[in-house]
């Protein structure tokens, strides 16, 4: 077989042979390629020229702010204790639903109650004691006053002697008062004479003038017994001595009873005060620091639920101590979105405004309201809260997107902004698409007027504006016929084959929108922004 093969290769005129036929294979691969080459182009060059419309309708024009966000309930509550106890119990699961006091789980407190046991005996014990000299001091209280008593009764009856001895002893004192008086008188005559004698008789005087001075001097001593004699008869005959010693021992026996009487009165109000203090001690004995801090503890062993709602989460495990939450109880039929607000938008929205929420998993718009805004920026922007009215089919986590209405217009055209064209002289127009009269689609200019507009889409009105009428939906999309030639003849000394594409133009009808629409700022309820 080697050997025919060299032998064929030899012959020059099979060698010519051999080649033309490889460059047939080749030329013929060639056109092929380019054939394939140019369909592709064409395929392409087709897509590009499609020109989309869409259809005037009547419809609103929101001016909007576009955000995501997470739903989550507005009355979130974590159960949550401070006590190291080990968890002895969970009493729900998952998906329950509890109300507000209800028993989430028990920790394991029987250490906890032998220690307020132990403590509770010892305090019985001082109370059993403090209340028993509570008893002494209200004995020893209900003795002093007795004495007291007694001893007042004794003062009355020495002041009642002391008072009837007093009139008597008045009257002799006043019968006796005019003698005593003469008499005392009379002794200080005496004792006037009896100075001015021993002056006399000191200075050596004439015997006459002493003798003169010792004759009125014995006539003063004798007016001084007669007057001594007079005093004691008076004295006699109203008892006088006698009532005043019968006086001065009433009152001395009503000065004695006052001060007996003052000393039981002490006693009393020293049992008193003994009194008083033996029930405080009482009462305290009964209490203690320690054990109120131990029955709270108690208290706290018992985890209970701070809110009604759905438990959305238990962290607790039984033998373990509760680290975080013990579980997490969620209202699921009070229902917020927690949304970002950027940066650039924070000063167009205010707390108060509607919001249209939509969710993959709901059908329709959800009304909301705008409840809160954080005063300070965080990472992706201002945090904020959107009240739901209706949380009906929505559920905790869901994600949703929220359009925060700024302004909104009713019932006109709207546009995309794309499918408006400023002229020349300043106005602008729309494209109608029609057919002429070759039944080619062509587009005819229509002046109009514009009015609110958002990021995607724009208010237009003019006379010639009808509903239904099919508009051209961008003016930057052009119209081009294409056509491609692929020149051969590079082989073989001349055109080996031609491929053309020529370009078509499709017109596809885009439907007008009849819901919101956007994303960031702007969109269309009809072209809510």
């Amino acid at each position: 077989m080697k050997q025919r093969v060299q032998a064929f290769c030899k012959n020059h005129a099979v060698r010519r042979i051999f080649v033309i036929l490889i460059l047939a294979i080749v030329v013929a691969m060639g056109i092929l390629w380019f054939r394939n080459r140019n369909s592709g182009l064409r395929s392409a060059q087709q897509e590009q020229n499609i020109i989309r419309t869409t259809r005037l309708q009547k419809t609103s024009l929101n001016d909007s702010v576009t955000t995501t966000g997470t739903i989550q309930s507005s009355n979130t509550s974590t159960v949550t204790t401070d006590q190291k106890y080990a968890v002895k119990e969970i009493l729900v699961n998952v998906g329950d639903t509890v109300q507000e006091g209800d028993v989430i789980c028990t920790l394991d407190t029987s250490e906890l109650e032998k220690s307020i046991q132990k403590l509770q005996e010892n305090l019985n014990e001082q109370t059993e004691s403090a209340n028993k000299q509570v008893d002494s001091a209200n004995s020893s209280l209900v003795s002093a006053t007795d004495d007291s008593l007694a001893q007042e009764a004794v003062l009355n009856s020495a002041r009642e002697t002391m008072l009837a001895l007093q009139t008597s002893w008045n009257t002799a004192q006043t019968a006796v008062a005019p003698y005593l008086t003469t008499y005392e008188q009379a002794q200080a005559n005496l004792q006037q004479k009896g100075a001015a004698l021993t002056t006399l008789q000191a200075q050596g005087a004439e015997a006459e003038a002493i003798a003169a001075a010792q004759a009125e001097y014995d006539a003063a001593n004798t007016a001084v017994q007669q007057a001594q004699e007079q005093l004691n008869n008076a004295k006699q005959q109203c008892n006088y001595d006698s009532l005043q010693q019968q006086y001065q021992q009433a009152e001395q026996a009503y000065q004695q009873a006052r001060h007996q009487l003052d000393q039981l009165e002490s006693a009393v109000v020293q049992a008193q005060n003994q009194l008083e203090t033996t029930q405080k001690n009482a009462e305290s004995a009964s209490e203690s620091d320690e054990l109120e801090q131990l029955q709270t503890q108690l208290e706290k062993c018992t985890l209970r639920a701070s809110s009604s709602g759905k438990i959305t989460e238990i962290g607790a495990t039984v033998g373990s101590a509760v680290t975080g939450s013990a579980a997490v109880i969620q209202d699921t039929g009070s229902l917020e979105l927690a949304v970002n607000i950027p940066e650039y938008d924070i000063a167009d929205v205010a707390v108060g405004m509607q919001v249209k929420i939509t969710t993959d998993a709901t059908e329709g718009e959800i009304d909301g309201t705008l409840s809160q805004i954080s005063p300070m920026a965080g990472q992706n922007g201002f945090s904020a809260v959107i009240t739901i009215s209706d949380p009906t089919g929505l559920y905790i986590g869901m994600n949703a997107t929220a359009e925060i209405l700024l302004s909104t217009v009713e019932d006109v055209f709207v546009v995309p902004i794309d499918a408006v064209e400023e002229q020349e002289d300043g106005t602008y127009v729309i494209y109608q698409s029609e057919m002429d009269e070759n039944g080619e689609q062509v587009f005819t200019p229509i002046e109009v007027t514009l009015g609110a507009q958002n990021d995607y889409y724009v208010e237009v009105s003019g006379s010639e504006l009808t509903e239904g009428m099919e508009i051209r939906a961008s003016v930057l999309e052009e119209v081009s016929d294409t056509t491609q030639q692929m020149m051969g003849g590079m082989m073989m000394g001349g055109p080996a084959g031609e491929a053309q594409m020529s370009g078509e133009v499709q017109v596809i009808e885009m439907p007008s929108d009849d819901g919101n629409r956007g994303g960031g700022r702007g969109g269309m309820g009809g072209a809510n922004g």
